[in-house]
């Protein structure tokens, strides 16, 4: 099992999960598995979750969320995409 964690500067969203996220560092957790397939290859499969609060911006219960790591880096070009803009263009 990988931990990791991802830091949004912007307000986010993620397939899948309904409500739109606030900005802040959010918990990664992948688990990377290897499953011999008949008749000549393994195959490798991974899961991923964020931990989310179920009442985005307020206080509540955190709830592990299943995400796909390529929507994750989705998510997060969006978020550093919006930093560029704000800072304006480059002199």
């Amino acid at each position: 099992m990988i931990e990791s964690r991802v830091t949004f500067m912007f307000p986010f969203r993620l397939e899948g999960v309904y409500d739109l996220q606030m900005p802040g560092t959010y918990s990664i957790r992948s688990t990377v598995s290897h499953h011999w397939v008949f008749p000549f290859h393994w195959h490798r499969s991974e899961d991923s979750s964020i931990r989310l609060c179920s009442t985005p911006g307020r206080r509540g219960k955190l709830q592990d969320v299943d995400i796909s790591i390529a929507d994750l880096s989705a998510a997060l070009g969006r978020d550093r995409h919006q930093d560029a803009d704000l800072a304006g263009p480059a002199v």
